[in-house]
């Protein structure tokens, strides 16, 4: 299969409708065909398989990426993991603050910082950006939105 020059059409041409427009260029130019293909038909598994609000949760995290992962070439899956487990404490969270503490706890844990430190208690890291607080307050207001929005269409 020829690579596109544009990773978003490459992406839509190969997996319509997957819609990752968060894979950066740089993994999408270093992998071959077949990994790119294995990755992207394992991240349209777990989109089947976990259904859509998972994805936009995923896709939130992934356009966030506060660790600059995918900036860097990482794979476009790799927010899966901490993705699965904020959205599996979704059910818990009344609100935005709950979203929060539980995306800071997640990648605080992730990504080794100690206990459940949120990413705005953690000084002088790159972690969420240049402005930790306000990184994970959008995001945090991101997910929640997009969770209160399957009970709430209209919102």
């Amino acid at each position: 299969m020829e690579w596109v020059a544009s990773r978003e059409l490459w992406i839509e041409d190969a997996h319509p409708g997957i819609g990752m427009s968060w894979a950066s260029r740089k993994w999408l130019e270093s992998v071959d065909d077949d990994i790119r293909e294995d990755t992207l038909r394992s991240l349209d598994e777990v989109r089947k398989e976990r259904g859509e609000v998972f994805w936009q949760v995923l896709e939130l995290i992934s356009r966030a990426d506060p660790e600059r992962l995918l900036a860097i070439g990482a794979p476009p899956g790799e927010y899966v993991n901490e993705a699965g487990r904020i959205y599996d404490g979704l059910p818990e969270a009344a609100g935005v603050m709950d979203v929060r503490r539980v995306t800071g706890g997640v990648f605080g844990r992730a990504f080794g910082m100690a206990g459940e430190k949120d990413a705005g208690e953690i000084a002088g890291e790159t972690y969420f950006g240049t402005n930790p607080d306000a990184d994970l307050d959008e995001l945090a207001a991101a997910i929640w939105d997009v969770w209160a929005r399957r009970v709430d269409p209209g919102r």
